[in-house]
């Protein structure tokens, strides 16, 4: 059976995010087809190295506070990781190898262990068996968008550091078409599309006590535009329109987002952090719209989640928001500007005809299931 290995410094169910996810699931799909290895950051107790559901948990870095106090990630935690990182691939054979895009350094690591391993200096460690790599691109920030994360100097210095994982990247995979559109400006070749998905278990998720008209969930940052939400609760208050809004997440925004929907009196209920993930889905079919405003994304599981829950959804038609890729716009959702009243205008246009829109989305969504992303990506893990 070929060894494939998973390279991400966060690993699931010790970080939940969205990569952290992606790889879980694939893992868990896979499992049957290669011997699957993650490494990662140490999010456990006992051996560094753990087996859990014939799935290898390798450890080289004990677990730490991965962001800033403002919701950035730090950027002294991942070059550890990168460094850490070299024995371990010296030392180590595998078939396949997956690397995750973010965050860039390990992606260094990897040429460099694997340009070592190919000359083969004596005592380096056993052969290796040429592995095949592939990266997974998940998001490309432009020069503006590095510079307002970083400031001038250390956003020109991440750009500069993304650019230079992209050149050493071999076998892409774009997990929306939206960052393959940016990434082919800056790098030629093949680069295909096999997006992130969702468990086929989420279509056995009942609820069907509609108790809210709006819903988010995620993590709770300036940039997710929840605030947005809370305006249209207000905008259509003033307008004799009692519209109940649930945001399920936590985050650095939170408090001021409890804040400013008590001070303006709103019906809007915050969860926040939920471990369960079926829990959440849970929730979130308790809502009628999904919302989806945020100024950036690289895919939005969380759309194409909401989307096989049969939440129509209406998601903010922005340059960096990969989102609007996975909405068929009047069909399955509609795309806004943050006009508060074309907000309105479709959360009143989808209720006129919610079942069509919500048969549409559920149907949308089944092209994503785990099911079926798990065998194309056998099949290019396969190909040479």
């Amino acid at each position: 059976m070929k060894k494939l290995l998973f390279i991400y410094d966060l690993i699931y169910p010790y970080q939940i995010g969205g990569v952290e996810q992606r790889i879980y699931n694939i893992s868990t799909y896979l499992k049957d087809s290669y011997e699957i290895h993650l490494v990662g950051m140490k999010g456990w107790e006992c051996s560094d190295t753990i087996i859990r559901d014939k799935i290898t948990y390798h450890a080289i870095f004990k677990h730490s506070d991965i962001y800033k106090p403002d919701g950035n990630r730090k950027t002294l935690e991942p070059i550890i990781f990168a460094i850490k990182l070299f024995p371990f691939l010296i030392k180590n054979n595998f078939d396949v190898i997956e690397i995750q895009s973010m965050p860039y350094f390990p992606i260094f690591t990897l040429r460099f262990a694997l340009l070592l391993k190919k000359l083969k200096p004596k005592g380096l460690g056993p052969k290796d068996p040429d592995p095949r790599v592939v990266t997974i691109w998940h998001e490309w920030w432009d020069f503006k968008y590095w510079i307002k994360y970083s400031g001038l100097l250390f956003g020109s210095i991440g750009f500069v550091v993304q650019y230079l994982a992209l050149k050493l990247s071999t076998n892409i995979i774009a997990i929306s078409k939206h960052t393959k559109e940016k990434i082919q400006q800056h790098k030629k070749g093949e680069i295909i599309v096999i997006p992130s998905g969702i468990r086929d278990a989420i279509k056995k998720i009942d609820n069907k006590n509609k108790k809210y008209d709006l819903c988010y969930a995620g993590r709770l940052l300036d940039f997710k535009n929840v605030d947005k939400i809370i305006d249209l609760v207000k905008y259509a208050k003033d307008r004799k329109i009692n519209l109940k809004a649930l945001i399920i997440g936590g985050g650095k925004e939170l408090n001021n987002l409890k804040n400013m929907a008590k001070k303006l009196d709103l019906n809007i209920k915050f969860t926040g952090f939920i471990e369960d993930n079926n829990e959440v889905f849970r929730i979130m079919k308790s809502s009628k719209i999904f919302m989806m405003l945020s100024k950036r994304e690289g895919f939005s599981i969380v759309t194409i989640e909401a989307l096989a829950l049969g939440l129509p959804v209406i998601c903010f038609n922005g340059e960096d928001n990969a989102a609007i890729d996975l909405i068929e716009n009047n069909k399955n959702g509609i795309l806004t500007t943050l006009e508060k009243q074309e907000m309105l205008n479709a959360v009143v246009k989808i209720n006129e005809n919610y079942d069509s829109y919500s048969k549409n989305a559920t149907k949308y969504a089944d092209k994503f299931l785990y099911s079926k992303i798990s065998d194309n990506l056998k099949k290019y893990y396969n190909k040479r």
